[in-house]
């Protein structure tokens, strides 16, 4: 019997530690989100909670024009595609200065591969998980 219950508890100890190594804390999704993003040198600004990310983009070499993209965490599910990052909802919104424009949209462009659309994805949806309303 102290057998089973030594393999039991062996068993369930295993188990915890994998979900422990598998969750992350806000700190740490908002630091991979950030370093994500900030791989581009064209970002100029980025600010970040949980609910909310929006950054100032350079389209060109200097500050003028740019775009400023604003995504909605709340209660939307991300998707990476082959070319984007798809929202269930309309959760993007983009600001071009050179045609002074602001679109609602459902996705944005952000990497070109899957995976890589995908990954942020996922890291965009265990972010909102912190979002209190």
């Amino acid at each position: 019997m102290k057998k089973a219950i030594t393999i039991l508890t062996v068993c369930l100890l295993a188990i915890a530690g994998m979900q422990t190594v598998q969750a992350q804390t806000k700190e740490e999704l908002e630091r991979q989100i950030e370093n994500i993003i900030r791989e581009s040198d064209k970002i100029m600004q980025l600010e970040m909670t949980p609910c909310q990310i929006a950054w100032k983009e350079r389209m060109g070499d200097g500050d003028e024009p740019y775009f400023i993209t604003q995504l909605d965490l709340r209660g939307a599910a991300w998707l990476g595609t082959d070319h984007s990052v798809k929202s269930d909802k309309q959760s993007v919104v983009t600001y071009n200065s050179y045609s002074d424009r602001t679109m609602q949209l459902d996705e944005f462009v952000y990497r070109l591969s899957e995976k890589d659309n995908q990954m942020f994805a996922d890291k965009l949806n265990a972010l909102a998980r912190f979002c209190e309303e």
